[in-house]
């Protein structure tokens, strides 16, 4: 489930970009507000089992690299703290997503913002979740580019 909490604003963000020029305001909003609602509901649930005594676990996805005999598994750690950040990020972000909706309604580029927000979801997802310090570096420095073409393209005007 955990996989499921992460990759729903990431199908949101991919969505929501990638059609940006296609979709409407209103079907933007609803498929990325959606889509946050969900992960939040299944992070909340997450949270619950944690607390109710589920153990913790370090999912191995696969092998980022190796050098020598150290060797970086690309991995997602889920404890209890991670569980109660999961449910702290959904829940906000949803928040967010639908407080956008009505912000933002005359906004044209929505399904852009959207996206954006989406992605960075994810990307704070992915630092809370990090099963490795190498992991939680790379992730915040994929937030921090992320943050950054955002502001960069608010102020020139993208």
């Amino acid at each position: 489930m955990a996989i499921l909490v992460l990759s729903l604003p990431l199908i949101a963000a991919v969505y929501c970009g990638i059609l940006n020029k296609y979709l409407s305001q209103k079907k933007a909003s609803i498929i990325a507000s959606s889509l946050m609602s969900i992960s939040a509901l299944m992070a909340i649930v997450i949270f619950v089992q944690m607390v109710g005594g589920h153990e913790s676990y370090h999912m191995h996805l696969m092998q980022w690299f190796a050098i020598g005999k150290m060797v970086v598994n690309w991995s997602i750690y889920m404890d209890s703290l991670t569980a109660f950040m999961f449910a702290i990020v959904t829940i906000v972000s949803s928040v967010v997503h639908i407080y956008s909706i009505g912000y933002m309604h005359e906004d044209e580029n929505l399904p852009r913002f959207m996206s954006y927000l989406s992605l960075f979801t994810f990307f704070m997802l992915l630092l809370v979740s990090a099963g490795n310090f190498i992991q939680l570096l790379g992730r915040r420095g994929f937030m921090f580019l992320l943050a950054h073409r955002f502001l960069v393209s608010k102020s020139i005007g993208l």
